[in-house]
């Protein structure tokens, strides 16, 4: 065999060897929500879809001309709503979030929120090769869709900030998240033993290797991906784990 043919096998050999090492979890995450309510696409939308594009990722991701402040490779116009936070006896929420980071969403958070805050329209891309993308029915918010004799049998379901499902019209929204579990704040030992803020006994970290994960440059934050997988629908709500017996919530709460 001569040299050159050599080479040609190497490169083609390595080529292969990058494209699997690489292109496993994109297909892998396509291949899991294809089919379910994050899949926005017109062939294989599991809710509601759009009736010009097959591309199940571009909805959040691109790769080309993405975000340059966040990262996948976010393909979405950022939500501008201001949330009013959870508090209750046991979480100040107003007042802990007021001294971290102004008692709003952010991280992986405020990337749910680019859909789910009602107002950001689910076809907001940063890019697309293929020109507008149109949602079917020009309903193109979460408030849309969801309202009695909607004609779409998958509908969405509410955004988080509307006060009870069906309760508003287009893109309606209240940007109240005080009634849904916090997000976005540091959850450790400090918070948990913090009396200042509502500190409670009977919280938990989770244990090393749990389904429920922390986020943040130290490992401590609480987001909605702490309790929701975008990517798989197995356990229903895109949950991380069953949550039989509530097992989700125990995780952190001791009863």
């Amino acid at each position: 065999m001569d040299t050159e043919k050599k080479v040609l096998i190497v490169v083609t050999i390595l080529f292969a060897a990058v494209i699997g090492w690489i292109g496993i979890p994109f297909f892998q995450a396509e291949a899991g929500i294809t089919g379910t309510k994050h899949d926005l696409s017109q062939l294989t939308g599991g809710g509601y879809w759009t009736g010009s594009s097959d591309q199940v990722c571009i909805f959040c991701h691109t790769p080309h001309n993405a975000s340059s402040t966040q990262t996948p490779l976010w393909n979405r116009q950022e939500t501008q709503e201001t949330f009013l936070a959870y508090d209750s006896p046991t979480f100040d929420g107003e007042n802990y979030f007021a001294d971290q980071v102004g008692h709003q969403p952010r991280g992986d958070s405020k990337l749910c929120l680019s859909c789910h805050d009602g107002i950001t329209a689910l076809n907001s891309l940063l890019y697309s090769f293929e020109g507008p993308i149109n949602m079917l029915g020009g309903f193109d918010q979460l408030g849309d869709v969801y309202y009695p004799g909607s004609p779409y049998s998958g509908d969405m379901g509410p955004n988080i900030g509307e006060n009870f499902p069906g309760s508003g019209g287009s893109g309606y929204t209240v940007n109240n998240l005080s009634n849904d579990h916090p997000i976005s704040f540091a959850f450790n030992n400090a918070l948990i033993l913090d009396d200042a803020h509502g500190g409670d006994a009977q919280l938990r970290l989770p244990p090393n290797g749990d389904a429920v994960k922390l986020y943040g440059v130290n490992q401590d934050q609480l987001e909605c991906s702490s309790c929701h997988d975008v990517h798989d629908d197995s356990y229903g709500s895109f949950l991380v784990k069953p949550n039989t017996g509530s097992s989700i919530c125990l995780t952190c709460h001791i009863k």
